[in-house]
């Protein structure tokens, strides 16, 4: 797992719903180990990077996710998760 920085949130986190849960399973069950990236991001353009964390499997991203929407909420930023491309399996280009 890589960070590029990580602020800690006063707010409880919510908590994903069942169905989020089953959905985000489903999306990444058959990606390799370390391919499902977060990031939050300020809304004004050029955006800063708030956090940008990757994880090894959907369980992984659903523990912490909470923490990063909470994050996000708190500084009005935005929330994104996916897959970005890749030129080689586990690395990723840095911004």
């Amino acid at each position: 797992m890589q960070e590029t920085s990580e602020e800690e949130s006063p707010s409880p986190p919510p908590q994903l719903g069942s169905q989020t849960q089953e959905f985000l399973r489903a999306l990444f069950e058959h990606l390799p180990p370390g391919a499902i990236e977060i990031r939050v991001l300020e809304e004004c353009r050029p955006g800063k990077v708030l956090a940008r964390h990757w994880y090894p499997g959907a369980d992984a991203l659903i523990a912490v996710a909470p923490k990063f929407i909470n994050l996000a909420r708190d500084k009005g930023a935005g929330f994104f998760f996916g897959i970005p491309p890749r030129l080689e399996d586990g690395k990723g280009k840095r911004e």
